[in-house]
């Protein structure tokens, strides 16, 4: 067992609602502000951080309507998770997603595409996509909706983010 334990790594998300955000509100899984002033208890080896991002067609956040949106995205991101990176630590985005949609306005479409971007120059190339199926209320999904055709706007963000 002991040979066992010494293999896991630990996976931990941001969280939701803390007093301290840097003064954005984070999406719940977001905010790791705190994750360098109030480590978790691992070993930095066994250790990565995971924070679950979106975009405007999950929740509009007040920055999605900033003038400068989605260039304003950056340091946000900084702030809710890129520090842990910057420090070191592994970070692999837990959930990103949406509907990739280029109407209204802001677009999740710029979301996205700005997203990816920021993931590539901070070098965190690990992430989970939510999701597969079509039927997600507010992200839609990778499948249409008839389950078998693929949304190659969705495929194709994430191969420039594995390039």
């Amino acid at each position: 067992l002991g040979s066992q334990i010494q293999s896991v790594m630990a996976t931990v998300e941001g969280v939701g609602d803390l007093s301290d955000a840097g003064g954005y509100a984070p999406f719940w899984g977001e905010n790791l502000v705190a994750a360098l002033t109030a480590p978790v208890d691992v070993p930095r080896s066994r250790l990565v951080f995971a924070p679950h991002v979106y975009g405007p067609s999950v929740y509009r956040q007040p920055y999605f309507s900033d003038a400068s949106f989605p260039s304003n995205m950056t340091g946000i991101w900084d702030v809710h998770f890129g520090h842990v990176r910057k420090s070191g630590y592994p970070v692999a985005v837990g959930e990103f997603g949406g509907r990739y949609d280029t109407s209204g306005s802001p677009t999740d479409q710029a979301w996205q595409d700005a997203f990816v971007a920021y993931l590539r120059a901070s070098g965190i190339r690990n992430s989970f996509y939510w999701c597969l199926n079509p039927n997600s209320g507010d992200t839609g999904g990778i499948l249409l909706d008839d389950w078998k055709t693929v949304d190659t706007r969705k495929t194709s963000l994430l191969q420039r983010l594995w390039q």
